[in-house]
């Protein structure tokens, strides 16, 4: 699913506020500064990847 449609998705479903990155660290830049009820990310995605962005969540919680 493209992140276009994601959000659009979203949106019908009344979800109002979105953050997108270009990337896995500046993806992790952001969940250091804000919180998130849902991340949807690529698992492709250059830096910090999709499937490690969890274990960055779970080591870098406060």
């Amino acid at each position: 699913m493209s992140e276009n449609l994601s959000i659009a998705h979203c949106r019908t479903r009344g979800c109002e506020r979105f953050a997108e990155a270009e990337n896995g660290i500046a993806a992790a830049q952001l969940i250091s500064k804000r919180y998130f009820d849902l991340i949807i990310a690529d698992c492709k995605i250059p830096g910090i990847d999709g499937g490690e962005i969890p274990n960055y969540i779970r080591n870098n919680s406060t």
